[in-house]
């Protein structure tokens, strides 16, 4: 640190270069400015930006889709936002390097509705669909069961087919449904069913299933 004398620099404050002129006291001084050496991130904070990059990049994918509206109810009176609501319930799928490994952490949807009960799906490899399968709660009032159902398939390649309601055509009192699959679609490994309340604007938390595929 030096004191500048010089009527010249009385009145000037301020960043020149890597040197920072500043006021103390009525008195005019320079010093220069730390110089900060760039750290390399850890291996932990580079595990950490791989799995947040690959949520981020599913969570894009994810919003072109009817999805998209089940997380924007999800937080709606709340001080968070729809991308970080699906962050927070979804990163443990995915490993050090990005990767989707667990296919039982991935969430789809959050609500309070009811979820499906007992849920049952089979791949029907003859005629490209999945049948699932499942039980009303005896604690559900009779007003829930027009409930509609939504489901999303993931594939064995990691893609993923949404039934919304329209699609599904099936509420929860029906307990059984048939969704034919797209053509030349892979082997389905997954489902994912939760429940859309016809009026109220809620969903339930998405129940996933392992598909039968024998």
């Amino acid at each position: 640190m030096a004191q500048i004398r010089h009527p010249l620099f009385v009145s000037i404050t301020g960043k020149i270069d890597n040197m920072v002129f500043y006021r103390r006291n009525g008195k005019v001084f320079l010093r220069r400015l730390p110089v900060r050496k760039k750290r390399k991130p850890s291996e932990s904070q580079l595990s950490h930006r791989r799995q947040f990059t690959a949520v981020i990049a599913f969570y894009r994918v994810v919003k072109s889709t009817f999805l998209l509206q089940v997380w924007r109810a999800a937080v709606e009176n709340t001080l968070m936002n729809s991308c970080c609501l699906f962050v927070k319930h979804n990163c443990r799928a995915f490993d050090d390097n990005g990767k989707l490994t667990d296919y039982t952490c991935l969430r789809f949807s959050v609500g309070p509705l009811a979820r499906p009960y007992c849920l049952k799906c089979r791949w029907l490899k003859e005629e490209n669909a999945v049948r699932l399968t499942w039980k009303n709660n005896v604690r559900v009032g009779k007003q829930k069961t027009d409930d509609q159902l939504v489901t999303v398939i993931v594939y064995e390649n990691d893609e993923f087919t949404v039934y919304p309601p329209q699609q599904t055509g099936a509420v929860r009192r029906d307990g059984t449904v048939t969704l034919l699959l797209p053509p030349d679609s892979s082997v389905p490994c997954a489902a994912y069913c939760f429940f859309a309340g016809v009026s109220s604007g809620f969903y339930s938390k998405d129940c996933y299933c392992r598909i039968r595929t024998d």
